[in-house]
């Protein structure tokens, strides 16, 4: 008898034992759940800042190719009248886009495109694409043409970039607007 009841107790405590576990068990996996929706929470706000403040740099580093004579002279140009500058015009200011881009160093991109007034690519860093191409159905685009500084990210050609754009102003209004990416 002394025996069953020896069984019965440590039946008990084994039973305590193990309830115990996994109730411990189940207390350190919500506190590491927790933790790790703390962690990503933390690193999405990092992430959201330092991407602001990529977009501030290409967008600060945009205002030298804006401000360039030649491209506010050739999207003066283009602007407000039908058609775009001549094939030469637009090679040298392909050229130039291309010198521009150059000088931001680690800032260069990989896509950067002068558009009139119009949202016409008069000059682009791809030299082989001299046809007519719009851009102003991409948001980004519209509001750099009406005098907004943004970024965003876009999917061209299969690629995704981080893009900014910068309006152009030339004579007391705006004549286009350089896309960087």
């Amino acid at each position: 008898m002394l025996s069953r009841l020896w069984y019965l107790i440590l039946a008990l405590a084994v039973g305590g034992a193990l309830a115990g576990a996994f109730l411990n068990k189940s207390a350190a996996s919500r506190e590491a759940e927790f933790q790790l929706e703390e962690q990503l929470r933390r690193d999405h706000v990092e992430a959201e800042l330092w991407q602001r403040l990529d977009a501030r740099l290409r967008l600060d580093a945009l205002a030298s190719i804006a401000v360039d004579s030649e491209v506010r002279q050739t999207l003066r140009s283009s602007s407000g009248r039908a058609g775009t500058p001549g094939t030469s015009a637009r090679k040298r200011l392909s050229q130039k886009l291309d010198a521009l881009n150059a000088k931001l160093e680690e800032g260069k991109g990989d896509l950067v495109f002068a558009i009139d007034a119009e949202g016409e690519v008069v000059a682009t860093l791809d030299k082989s694409e001299m046809d007519s191409v719009r851009l102003d159905k991409m948001p980004l685009v519209r509001d750099a043409l009406r005098g907004f500084m943004r970024d965003d990210v876009w999917v061209y050609n299969g690629d995704v970039y981080r893009m900014a754009a910068r309006p152009v102003f030339d004579g007391g209004r705006y004549v286009g607007a350089v896309v960087h990416g």
